[in-house]
């Protein structure tokens, strides 16, 4: 199983991705290796803690692409008008590629520090570089409610969701709330079930008969 995320900035940009593994990873990653991209790795340059995350939804790996692409045209978020490069698809998994691959040779004696022991000053030194406002994840503060949203999310993005079931997140601009959706199914109908009156229990059951209805 894997994840859509969406990575945006101060501005209002925004740039959609895909991950098979922890967002936490990924989201590492894009402030480690983010030269894939000119326009994403220069609003990381510009605003770089300030930059937020958020799961979009979790789908089986087949359909990451799919999914990846929907959303973007969805946020709209292909230059001008976000950091995205492309409509999406494969670009996503080979950045993922690269930057392991790019990892891989600096492991062992591969990396220029191997065989050099640091010093106590040294690893100060480097302590001091990534702590207090140079962390990337410096200065966020979660509410109680976010907090929740959160847990739920990463309690859902482990559900095994049967096919062409999607958990999605709540879209407050579109005043959606989040739920399940039917997506991509060969004979039925697009639909969401993200109603704010009902609980996620119960839209996950409505979600459930719709898809047997077939």
């Amino acid at each position: 199983m894997g994840v859509i995320y969406k990575l945006t900035s101060p501005s209002g940009k925004s740039y959609i991705g895909q991950t098979k593994r922890s967002i936490e990873t990924r989201i590492k990653e894009h402030f480690k290796c983010p030269g894939y991209c000119i326009a994403l790795e220069n609003a990381i340059k510009k605003y770089g803690n300030k930059m937020e995350y958020e799961i979009l939804l979790e789908t089986n790996d087949e359909q990451l692409n799919l999914y990846e692409s929907r959303m973007i045209h969805v946020y709209n978020t292909v230059e001008p008008f976000g950091y995205n490069i492309r409509s999406g698809g494969e670009a996503s998994t080979h950045s993922e590629q690269s930057c392991e691959r790019m990892r891989q040779a600096k492991l062992g004696d591969k990396n220029h520090n191997f065989g050099k022991p640091r010093t106590e000053e040294a690893k100060l030194a480097i302590s001091a570089a990534k702590s207090g406002d140079k962390h990337h994840f410096y200065g966020k503060t979660f509410t109680e409610e976010h907090k929740v949203k959160l847990a739920i999310s990463h309690r859902k993005s482990h559900l095994n969701l049967p096919m062409y079931l999607v958990y999605v997140k709540e879209r407050p601009e579109m005043w959606q709330g989040s739920g399940y959706a039917i997506a991509n199914h060969p004979t039925l109908k697009n639909k969401y079930f993200t109603s704010k009156k009902l609980s996620d229990n119960e839209k996950y059951d409505l979600a459930i008969a719709y898809l047997q209805a077939v």
